[in-house]
């Protein structure tokens, strides 16, 4: 169950030899990219709904997916590994945001409980780099409103 061509793998991956990155190599990249495609979507059925919209741009993510694994394990000067595992990202945090909105996403029918959509919207920083980030300590010079402050407290 992996989404991706492996010819088209490895011409992104910079067209390593067979000797160098066997195909066994990156059907277990796709595999890597598959997984990273579910759990950021949240829909586990992407190999067999290829009539869905966003499908071509999730067999893209995993193909970025993999070919960062494929090129992370070369010396790579310019740093392409990173940039196409950046890519990805941004195109499976498209995909998860636009299904999130439609009310799809979750089990492998396509159709999202309430509470998983509600929560996505919700998320903290770490996993939504677009929320503020929150900071529970006060700087000098704030004051918590309906908090007393005491300057003599008895010992």
């Amino acid at each position: 169950m992996v989404i991706g061509d492996i010819q088209r793998t490895r011409r992104l991956a910079g067209n390593p030899s067979s000797t160098n990155v066997s195909d066994a190599d990156i059907t277990q990249g796709l595999a890597y990219g598959t997984s990273q495609v579910i759990a950021a979507t949240n829909k586990d059925d992407w190999d067999t709904d290829t009539s869905n919209d966003f499908y071509p741009t999730a067999v893209m993510a995993a193909v970025y997916f993999a070919s960062s694994m494929i090129r992370d394990r070369f010396n790579d000067q310019v740093d392409i590994s990173t940039e196409h595992y950046n890519r990805a990202t941004a195109l499976i945090t498209q995909i998860a945001e636009v299904l999130a909105s439609s009310g799809e996403g979750g089990g492998g029918s396509g159709s999202g409980s309430s509470s998983a959509i509600a929560s996505r919207q919700y998320r903290t920083y770490p996993l939504n780099p677009n929320a503020p980030v929150y900071r529970s300590m006060t700087s000098q010079g704030q004051t918590l409103i309906g908090v007393e402050t005491y300057t003599n407290i008895p010992q």
